[in-house]
């Protein structure tokens, strides 16, 4: 029986009740002594309930009844915020764990020469300077090709300069930045308002070099390439 179900009056005798209120008094003592962490959310608390009072014998099996009910769930509390979470090895089927043996950290002669290294130099042993060398001549090509077509007079292309290898390792670390520093539209790390403005890019080259280079970038020749290919455009770079 829950205690919530309770939702009519009992008829408590004169003389049960000053025994029941003691009960009472008892029990929400003990609550406040347990914190809201070793009480369950099946707990059940015993609420106040408006009582009648009436005159008239005693009854020994009313009083009996809720006496009986108000220890059973003291006694359920108590068991509830004394109970330790005893903790067992796993039983049943259990996956394999295989030991590495392999020698671990980095191999020589890397570790020997990158020791007290710069991060930088790090970098250039997964991404060699020769992958930048190949990006900047194929670009330059590319922005060639572009340039021999009729171009209008205000076009930006116009203002191409050949790039470097060096620029190019810019414009990747450019590109990097912005996927950590994330702003709506690339114009806005160039811009000179004080929310969205960015001191960085401008020290890297300027906000009309950037969009250059990403327009012009190219990592193979177009002309040479199969274009039956889907990834003609990038299929010579994982094989250096």
């Amino acid at each position: 029986m829950d205690i919530s179900d309770l939702d009519f009056d009992l008829d408590i005798y004169q003389k049960d009740l000053q025994h029941i209120e003691a009960l009472e008094s008892s029990i929400f003592s003990e609550i406040r002594n347990f914190s809201e962490e070793e009480i369950s959310n099946d707990a059940i608390l015993p609420t106040k309930k408006r009582y009648r009072r009436v005159i008239g014998s005693s009854s020994e099996s009313e009083s009996g009844s809720v006496e009986n009910y108000i220890s059973n769930q003291i006694a359920r509390i108590e068991k509830t915020s004394n109970s330790v979470q005893k903790w067992t090895r796993p039983r049943g089927h259990q996956p394999s764990v295989i030991a590495f043996t392999k020698p671990t950290g980095m191999k020589q002669p890397y570790a020997r020469e990158l020791k007290n290294s710069a991060a930088g130099e790090y970098f250039s042993v997964l991404v060699p300077d020769s992958l930048f060398e190949t990006i900047a001549n194929e670009t330059n090509l590319f922005a060639q090709q572009s340039l021999s077509k009729t171009l209008k007079p205000k076009s930006r292309a116009n203002e191409w300069k050949p790039t470097s290898k060096d620029e190019i390792k810019q414009l990747f670390g450019l590109i990097l930045y912005m996927g950590l520093v994330k702003l709506p539209q690339i114009n806005l790390y160039w811009s000179k308002d004080r929310v969205f403005g960015q001191h960085f890019p401008a020290t890297v080259m300027s906000r009309n070099r950037f969009e250059l280079l990403l327009r012009m970038i190219h990592f193979t020749d177009n002309e040479t390439a199969g274009k039956s290919d889907r990834i003609f455009k990038i299929r010579p770079r994982p094989k250096l």
